[in-house]
Formats: structure tokens, sequence, C-alpha cells
């Protein structure tokens, strides 16, 4: 059994391969701006956890151009490309089985609120995790403080008794923050090679301590 009550789950490159819609509706923001970047630009900037962020050090662009092209990509990301995704192969299995075991589950994600409800519902992630946590529009919200928002929904005091699920250094730097334990994935946007962490849905269960034979 495992000794989990509260499960956080990220959702790019954890449940979701997202890479493709992201990436789609940075084209058509930097496009918008006359900015043309290479492969490996729009890459780093699918991987960067704030967008914003990533017009700013990337597109090398200022703070208020960065929010118009945030605006920008965020509209076209919802109205276009928000469900060009792909749930990793056994990921929904995997909120099946840890609801069965009667185990919470929760998501933290750096997607605005809405594109996180939308999303999660259109794959049926929302019928294992509630709540859903989201940035607000200038992702002001820390994935610390979404961490913090899932630990408060289920009174959560005892720290040892939630995880959070991840595949990048910002979901591993804000669980190490909040003071909860952090089980990495390889296969997503962030790590890549680093054997300790999971890079399947069974690897998954297994670092949650749950036997599913």
């Amino acid at each position: 059994m495992s000794k989990y009550k509260l499960i956080i789950w990220d959702i790019d490159g954890t449940l979701l391969d997202t890479h493709q819609g992201v990436s789609n509706a940075l084209l058509y923001a930097l496009e918008q701006f006359n900015i043309k970047k290479n492969h490996q630009d729009i890459q780093t900037m699918v991987h960067t956890p704030k967008i914003k962020d990533a017009f700013i050090k990337i597109a090398n662009m200022d703070e208020d151009t960065a929010k118009q092209a945030t605006d920008i990509f965020r509209n076209y990301y919802v109205e276009k490309s928000l469900l060009q995704a792909l749930p990793y192969h056994g990921i929904l299995e995997v909120l099946q089985i840890c609801a069965q075991k009667g185990i919470k589950q929760a998501i933290a994600t750096n997607k605005r609120q809405d594109c996180a409800n939308k999303i999660c519902s259109h794959f049926g992630i929302d019928k294992f995790c509630n709540p859903i946590y989201g940035g607000d529009r200038y992702n002001t919200l820390s994935k610390s403080d979404l961490i913090k928002k899932c630990l408060d929904f289920y009174s959560i005091r005892d720290l040892s008794s939630a995880v959070m699920v991840g595949d990048t250094d910002s979901d591993r730097n804000s669980a190490q923050d909040v003071g909860i334990n952090f089980i990495g994935v390889n296969y997503g946007f962030g790590f890549k090679n680093i054997t300790s962490y999971s890079s399947s849905s069974k690897e998954i269960l297994c670092k949650l301590g749950i036997n599913n034979d």
C-alpha cells in the first residue's frame, strides 16, 4: 500500500505530451512580431516553465511586448491547439489505479486555469484529479504556490504523505521548497537520461509503492 495520501501531478511532459500544440501557438505568436526562431530555440521556449519568460529570454522581447505575445499565445493555444496532445502510454491507467487505491490526486500546472480545466476534461483526467490548479493570466502564481493550494485543499499537515510527480527542475525544486517528496519522469520535456527517474507508467507505480499485480 502506498504511503502517500495525495499525489500532485504536473500536466505537460508528465501526463500529456503537449509539445505539438505549444509549439504551434509559439510559432503563431512569434509570427505576429515578425520573429523567426530555429527549431532548437522553439524547443527551449516550449520547455520554459513560464511562457512570458520564454519570450523575454529567447525572443529578446521587452516586458510589455512579452505580455502582448503571451496574450496572443494563450488565445491561439486555447482556440486552436490546446487539444493537440496525447496522454503518455499507460498514464490514464495509473490515475485510475491510484483512484481505486483510495489515493487523492490533484493537478498543479503552469497552464492557465481555463486551459488546465479544458484539457483535463477533454482527456478525462478530471475524473481522477481534483482540484485542478493552474496559473493566472500572467503566471504570477509559482508552482510552489499551486502545490500549497493542493495541500490546503485536502488539509494535508503531514508533508511526508504527499508527493509531486513532474518532469522538470521547476517541478522538483517547487516540491522541495514546499517540503514534499518528488518523483521525476524522464520521458517528458525536462529530465533526460536520469536513471533514477521513472521512464514508464509502470515505474511510476513502483515509485509510489503501488503493486498492481
